[in-house]
């Protein structure tokens, strides 16, 4: 991290306070995050969806900080265990709620569901959640022009009012499946990890497991799912396994990761259903909210073939409203 934006990151702190008068018996453990941030918890408050991911950040308490990310979205790193918010978003209180809402989501389900890596289907439900949290706290006015996780904020609002759910979704697919290591991306969809333990499966008669197993764990630790040091460890402990052990091995690690797949899977399937009722039960706040933002009354929508590799997330050169 350059020298010059360590004044933008704001670690979270941890201070035990002694018990007063109150007549507790224990220390109190009390979170403090930058008063941005505070803010956004706020605005999070008075959402139906909110205050449940922040019950879970406050069973949970993880270092949430500005960074100097090079893309719009906000970052939950499994190897260091912390959240990480665009710096660049900092001013908006409206569009940093926005991104940890969708980074909390991330956060419980990658957790709660035992996850080994991100899945482009979590991304998505996370994506679900925050754009009805933000349909809900009204995000609109012309901060959103003023940084990059702004405009990711306003695109994938107005897709989802102006479009659907299915177009939005699409957009954040794509983005998820684009090259950008920095996020871990791209990420891999279910039923590519399906397809991948089944492969493996098949390796075992071949006896080229422990190499399909490295080249896996390489490819996690590229992508920022895995530290080197794991790496090693995993190789030299496949390596030392006898045949019939790496065969025992491998069974329970192709039953658990297909239990964490179906868990996914069943967690996406029912944030689908989540969101068709809620859109069912919201419409007319859909509309007035398409109807006050301005933006969405000059929304360009993008192609479906366009490639992955295209940053679908930038929107400088759309028209704005009234030109």
């Amino acid at each position: 991290m350059r020298v010059a934006m360590k004044k933008f990151l704001f670690p979270l702190m941890f201070i035990a306070l002694a018990a007063g008068c109150s007549g507790a018996k224990k220390d109190t453990i009390t979170e403090y995050y930058a008063p941005s941030i505070e803010r956004a918890m706020d605005r999070m408050k008075h959402t139906s969806g909110g205050p449940e991911l922040l019950a879970y950040l406050a069973e949970h308490p993880i270092q949430i900080r500005y960074a100097d990310l090079p893309g719009p979205w906000p970052k939950y790193d499994t190897v260091i265990k912390q959240i990480q918010i665009p710096e660049t978003a900092k001013d908006s209180d409206m569009t940093v709620a926005f991104l940890l809402a969708r980074v909390l989501d991330i956060y419980r389900n990658y957790n709660t569901l035992q996850a080994q890596e991100m899945s482009v289907e979590m991304e998505e439900a996370a994506a679900l959640r925050a754009t009805e949290l933000g349909i809900q706290m009204e995000f609109g006015g012309k901060d959103w022009r003023n940084s990059l996780p702004g405009q990711l904020v306003i695109e994938e609002l107005c897709s989802y009012m102006a479009e659907g759910t299915g177009r939005m979704l699409e957009k954040v697919r794509r983005n998820s499946m684009t090259r950008f290591p920095q996020y871990g991306r791209p990420y891999n969809s279910l039923d590519k990890s399906r397809r991948w333990l089944e492969k493996a499966k098949a390796a075992t008669a071949e006896g080229n497991l422990h190499l399909l197993l490295y080249q896996r764990d390489l490819d996690q630790m590229r992508r920022g799912f895995m530290s080197p040091e794991q790496v090693n460890k995993n190789d030299v402990s496949v390596r030392s396994m006898d045949e019939d052990s790496l065969y025992r091995y491998f069974n329970q690690f192709f039953y658990e990761s297909m239990q964490v797949l179906d868990r996914q899977k069943k967690m996406y399937d029912q944030r689908l259903e989540q969101d068709a009722a809620w859109r069912a039960q919201n419409g007319e706040l859909i509309s007035s909210q398409l109807e006050h933002t301005p933006y969405c009354g000059t929304f360009v929508p993008s192609e479906t073939d366009r490639p992955a590799e295209q940053e679908e997330y930038r929107i400088e050169n759309k028209p704005e409203p009234g030109k």
